[in-house]
């Protein structure tokens, strides 16, 4: 197995857990490919992930009727290579709306920036909706974007933790992460626009994951950047093992 595999089994491994914290969310693995549904409004988190290279096609076809049946909005992303499911889904009218890099760090090689005036704030069980109020605004998302997600239990699991970045009392920055076996994974970093160049998205990643090895002891850490956060990441150690290709129906 590559690092990319083990990186892609514990990423699919992470979604597949947060979507079940969600009440209507569903997790199915199915001959190379996974769905993982938390029936959230924002697609990112509604996804059908290839695993392999070679999935089986008609297991595709299975875990998106049942999604589509949902009516749902979501995702399926290639790894490279995969060109059976990347036909599939140009035959069923999904458009390839760009790349998404697969970043991994060893806890150990991390290097966390200071975070100088910043005060970290955890999130508890009953804190989801003040993490969703952040990023929402550090997305610019409209007020409905995660609907669904202020339902999700999973800051109150032992996979799960999220955070505020906090600057002279205002929430400024946040994300979550989620553990899976000896890897951390981190989402839905977003900050507030007010609150942009300071280096804050860059210190909350660090922070949820040197939070995630004092509790857990993971010692491998993951996450799918934006273009525009790729090089932020490459500076506290991540780095690209594979780029993914997204594809969508939606807008």
């Amino acid at each position: 197995m590559t690092e990319a595999d083990d990186a892609t089994r514990a990423l699919v491994d992470m979604l597949g857990a947060l979507s079940t914290t969600c009440p209507c969310g569903w997790y199915e693995r199915r001959a190379g490919a996974a769905a993982a549904i938390s029936a959230v409004a924002a697609s990112p988190l509604n996804r059908v992930i290839g695993e392999t290279t070679e999935p089986d096609l008609d297991a595709v076809a299975v875990l998106a009727a049942r999604i589509e049946g949902d009516g749902l909005p979501y995702l399926v992303e290639t790894r490279p290579g995969a060109e059976g499911l990347a036909q599939w889904c140009r035959s069923r009218g999904f458009t390839d709306v760009g790349t998404v890099p697969l970043m991994t760090c060893t806890t150990a090689a991390l290097t966390a920036p200071r975070s100088v005036g910043v005060t970290w704030r955890r999130l508890g069980a009953d804190d989801m909706d003040a993490h969703i109020a952040v990023a929402i605004s550090g997305y610019e998302m409209p007020p409905g974007g995660l609907a669904g997600f202020e339902r999700s239990t999973l800051l109150a699991q032992h996979f799960g933790a999220g955070l505020i970045a906090e600057v002279d009392g205002e929430s400024a920055c946040t994300g979550i992460s989620l553990v899976a076996d000896d890897w951390v994974g981190v989402f839905i970093v977003g900050t507030v626009p007010a609150y942009r160049r300071r280096g804050l998205g860059a210190a909350l990643t660090a922070k949820l994951v040197t939070d995630a090895v004092a509790r857990n002891g993971v010692r491998q850490a993951l996450l799918q950047s934006s273009a525009m956060g790729k090089r932020v990441y490459e500076s506290l150690g991540f780095a690209t093992v594979e780029t993914w290709t997204r594809w969508t129906t939606s807008g």
